[in-house]
């Protein structure tokens, strides 16, 4: 089972990824810069 510790973790970064994700859609429309994406996902995800 979860702990309460690891449901906030949990919800912590799916807010990050999400906020992320709708900023990075915004500023760019093109496909091109994928890699960028996943790269900045990277950094957020392993970044305290």
């Amino acid at each position: 089972m979860l702990t309460e510790g690891w449901l906030v973790c949990l919800r912590l970064v799916v807010v990050k990824v999400t906020v992320i994700v709708t900023n990075f859609i915004r500023e760019t429309d093109q496909r091109d810069s994928i890699e960028d994406f996943f790269d900045s996902i990277h950094l957020i995800l392993f970044t305290p």
